[in-house]
């Protein structure tokens, strides 16, 4: 679930998912590998104002950043019709035909990141607001931020940079009043089930991933057999 406002973003958009925590030992960094490790996966999308510059930016904690937590994070945050400005990720193809059967169209444009340089001098914006929200966690949060407290974390920071430039402090204040009062309140037997809660939406989620992975891989499969088949001379 997504906190972080109602506005999608429009245009060119830079996606790409962040790590918040540290590795488990024997672990890697993406995908299934995330789920048996001690960190929090964040994906992140950000407008391209210009050629150099931040427009608003959408984060979210996710389960990984499989097809189906993919689609649900850019369906949730990104307009239809955007322009999607990846890195080389798989899942994204995939992603973006389970929206066309919807009748949403994303165009993408996958940016091969070369061997030279850093990656934040071709995805620019998310590597920024990435490396913004890390150091905010360290240095104000001190690190010492739950996993499923993380969305609420995710929420203060994006309304904060995406009004960094506001000059209308009455109208700031307004916005975090409406959204206060839109909040409902969370009592202390909420606050303590939150945890269980997040752990039984994430394993519902584990078993839908696996699903369709399974269906893919049926399908693959299938689709062979039927090239197979069809080279075999009958006679």
């Amino acid at each position: 679930m997504s906190f972080v406002g109602h506005d999608r973003l429009r245009g060119d958009v830079e996606l790409d998912e962040t790590f918040v925590g540290g590795f488990a030992e024997g672990t890697g960094s993406g995908g299934a590998h995330a789920r048996s490790s001690n960190i929090t996966t964040v994906i992140v999308a950000a407008e391209r104002a210009t050629e150099t510059t931040i427009g608003r930016i959408k984060m979210a904690r996710s389960l990984d950043s499989s097809v189906l937590c993919l689609t649900r994070f850019i369906s949730d945050n990104v307009e239809s019709g955007a322009i999607l400005h990846t890195d080389g990720w798989p899942s994204y193809e995939p992603a973006l035909k389970l929206f066309a059967l919807e009748g949403l169209r994303y165009e993408r444009r996958p940016v091969a990141m070369g061997s030279a340089g850093h990656d934040h001098d071709y995805l620019f914006g998310v590597h920024r607001a990435a490396s913004l929200l890390k150091r905010w966690l360290l240095g104000t949060h001190q690190g010492s931020v739950s996993a499923h407290q993380i969305d609420h974390y995710l929420a203060e920071f994006v309304f904060r940079f995406n009004r960094r430039a506001s000059r209308s402090r009455g109208l700031l204040f307004w916005r975090l009043v409406c959204a206060l009062v839109e909040t409902k309140p969370v009592g202390r037997d909420e606050i303590a089930a939150r945890k269980a809660e997040l752990v039984a939406s994430d394993c519902q989620l584990a078993l839908e991933i696996d699903r369709y992975v399974a269906g893919r891989s049926r399908r693959y499969r299938a689709k062979q057999a039927a090239k197979f088949t069809r080279g075999i001379p009958l006679g």
